[in-house]
């Protein structure tokens, strides 16, 4: 067996109304996509997918789920989703999720689109979560702050998941600006970038930088690991913990790679993943 390294019942609903465009893009770049399958590799798809789709986003699912939980067990009741998009984490709830509240925070766009497919998919929105529309790039404080119940003086995990590769510099220092002056100390902060050289080996980034560009989206310079840790500082966080490519291969794939050498899953390179904490 090949083994399940994520598992989210609810992901092919909230995918629904986009099925066919994605399995549309798989057959439109099938070349690229099964482009070094060799021997013993029986599932092209499922080679391309892993080698070239998946590294962009399963390590992350996994790693904010596990850190939600670590969190929740240290009491921490206040879940803020910066970019949240279609992440269904916050209606898949355990007990003890159910203890904490949830505030997801994306364009009004995205979260209009997401309010319908919870309700074309009869998918139960919980009374604990709480949807604000509101651009990351602008003032996204007030929205906040207006339109939920919001407590900045209680400590809080940020979650912000896919969303500092499109962020220049000047913005990405804004928003953590803007975020320390909500979150007050021991406050936790989750997010993925891209590092210093990011687009340019040649590899699975270079690709994704490209399908972003394809889709109207352009994905910003990385920095090195030093000028984000400034910069993070600069707004009262130090990092705890974070995860090169290297490492990220190591603690989420490397069981499976190991059992599935043909379709083995390696992170792009030039990423890392970042928890740093408000002090």
């Amino acid at each position: 067996s090949r083994g399940e390294l994520y598992n989210d019942p609810l992901a092919e609903k909230m995918l629904n109304g986009e099925i066919m465009k994605i399995w549309e893009s798989i057959a439109a770049n099938a070349d690229w996509l099964c482009e070094g399958c060799g021997e013993g590799c029986e599932d092209p798809v499922l080679y391309g997918i892993n080698r070239k789709l998946a590294p962009a986003v399963l390590a992350r699912a996994i790693w904010w789920e596990q850190e939600l939980r670590r969190e929740l067990k240290m009491g921490t009741r206040q879940i803020l989703l910066l970019g949240a998009g279609l992440d269904s984490l916050p209606y898949r709830q355990t007990g003890e999720m159910e203890k904490a509240k949830y505030y997801e925070v994306d364009m009004p766009e995205m979260i209009a689109y997401k309010e319908l497919q919870l309700k074309k998919e009869k998918i139960t929105i919980p009374e604990n979560v709480y949807r604000v529309g509101a651009d990351l790039a602008g003032n996204w404080i007030e929205p906040l702050l207006w339109q939920s119940p919001f407590a900045p003086e209680e400590r809080s995990l940020t979650v912000m998941l896919g969303v500092a590769y499109y962020l220049p510099q000047r913005v990405l220092d804004r928003l953590l600006a803007q975020l320390a002056d909500i979150t007050p100390r021991g406050s936790t902060l989750l997010f993925d970038c891209q590092l210093a050289g990011f687009g340019e080996s040649g590899g699975t980034d270079t690709r994704q930088r490209e399908l972003a560009a394809a889709a109207g989206e352009e994905m910003t310079d990385g920095m090195s690991m030093v000028e984000l840790a400034l910069i993070l500082e600069r707004h009262g966080y130090l990092i705890y913990e974070d995860m090169d490519e290297t490492q990220i291969e190591e603690r989420f794939y490397r069981e499976y790679n190991e059992k599935n050498p043909p379709y083995a899953i390696h992170p792009m390179p030039h990423t890392a993943m970042i928890l740093a904490v408000r002090y």
